[in-house]
């Protein structure tokens, strides 16, 4: 879906990447259905695609809120099998990610739980990181 692709243009091949207007206008429609989906780590990584292209922040805010809050309480006992819990680890690290590229402030509180009681280390330093580039911008944009 994210590959590149090729293409014949008027008898000359081209290659057009992932990062390029035309994907941005077909696969736009296709990320905003993948929010609607019930795996996590798809949606978490659909969320993540589209706050890079800067397009639907809430919509991307809202589904990445509703990842982690589903996480926060979570532990690895929780899941019958550790590929679940990888899947989950995968999407709580995306959608943390998703936050921090669209500057949440709405998400601050969820990333606040998650830095105290979140289980796995890696999320717990990629969402205080999160926490402290999204209040640097906060006071960058405070002081303008």
């Amino acid at each position: 879906m994210f590959a590149p692709e090729e293409r014949r243009v008027n008898g000359k091949r081209r290659i057009v990447l992932s990062e390029t207007r035309l994907f941005d206008e077909r696969g736009r429609d296709i990320l905003v259905k993948a929010l609607n989906y019930s795996g996590d780590e798809i949606r978490a990584f659909a969320a993540l695609r589209l706050a890079g292209m800067g397009v639907e922040k809430e919509l991307v805010e809202n589904t990445a809120i509703e990842i982690l809050e589903r996480l926060k309480d979570k532990k690895k006992k929780d899941y019958k099998k550790l590929r679940e819990w990888q899947r989950a680890i995968r999407a709580g690290y995306n959608a943390v990610s998703a936050l921090e590229k669209i500057k949440s402030a709405k998400g601050l509180d969820v990333l606040n739980a998650l830095v105290e009681h979140s289980e796995e280390p890696v999320i717990q330093k990629k969402a205080e990181s999160a926490l402290e580039n999204i209040r640097r911008y906060s006071l960058q944009s405070t002081t303008r």
